[in-house]
């Protein structure tokens, strides 16, 4: 057993968008859950290991090399529950899976079981999941930089290394250089969110930028935004403290914004 559920992805990629948005998604069911869903609403599921890291490479063969590693505690406040794995073998297997057709057939959603249900899995004699130690979290588990036990990604020999201590720490200048760096403790994530940054401010402009000026005061000839409102509508989700970060950054530059999109349909 380990003292932490690791999420495993394929890319470097996917691991900063998972990072900037504080949320591992979740994602379609698989296998016995799959046929299940086919005939009954359950929830989409966001997975992680409990295996030991020592044993890890059995786990990156299959999911990749990069990952988000959290505490067994903070995962179960979240509604993360860990996987049951029945023998198809089994008497109490039979049972319960008959139970469930019975119940589907019946359109009988209510029973408690179905509390279960997203958490229970068979073996076989074929590929066996029990030994990943799986759990669960039901609509995808949301969390803060803070909440990240370590990140693991492969160094430049392949080998693993761990990151603990995920922190993002926002936005500076560089005295005498041009334009702002991004600092955190891990440069992929600040790389991400400076692209953020710019594609921001590729469909944002500042009113000084464009909008006329009269007795004092800008002629708003399209919509005004406040930074917040901008930011919340073009940043579909971000975790709290790149939210933050950007948001302070942005509303130094500027209260208030216009879309590029609208003043577009003017010229139009």
């Amino acid at each position: 057993m380990s003292d932490y559920l690791i999420h495993l992805t394929g890319s470097l990629e996917n691991l900063t968008a998972i990072l900037s948005e504080g949320f591992i998604r979740p994602t379609r069911p698989c296998s016995w859950q799959r046929k299940i869903a086919e005939r009954a609403s359950i929830p989409r599921l966001a997975c992680l290991s409990e295996i030991p890291l020592e044993f890890i490479d059995r786990l990156t063969r299959r999911h990749g090399l990069y990952g988000v590693a959290f505490t067994r505690p903070f995962v179960a406040n979240a509604g993360g529950t860990r996987v049951w794995y029945l023998d198809k073998e089994n008497p109490l297997s039979y049972r319960y899976f008959n139970k469930i057709i019975r119940l589907i057939d019946d359109r009988d959603f209510q029973d408690d079981l179905w509390q279960l249900a997203p958490f229970i899995d068979p073996t076989g004699a074929g590929y066996r999941f029990d030994w990943e130690r799986e759990w669960r979290v039901p609509d995808g588990l949301r969390f803060t930089l803070q909440d990240v036990a370590f990140v693991l990604t492969p160094d430049a020999g392949g080998q693993h290394q761990i990151t603990e201590d995920v922190e993002f720490h926002g936005a500076f200048q560089v005295p005498g250089d041009i334009g702002v760096t991004w600092d955190s403790t891990l440069e992929s994530l600040s790389h991400v969110v400076e692209a953020m940054v710019i594609d921001f401010r590729r469909a944002y402009a500042t009113p000084i930028e464009y909008l006329p000026w009269d007795e004092g005061e800008y002629v708003w000839i399209v919509e005004k935004l406040s930074t917040d409102d901008a930011v919340a509508e073009f940043f579909d989700s971000l975790e709290p403290s790149i939210f933050d970060a950007i948001y302070d950054h942005l509303d130094g530059e500027s209260a208030e914004w216009l879309r590029m999109s609208d003043l577009d349909s003017l010229r139009d």
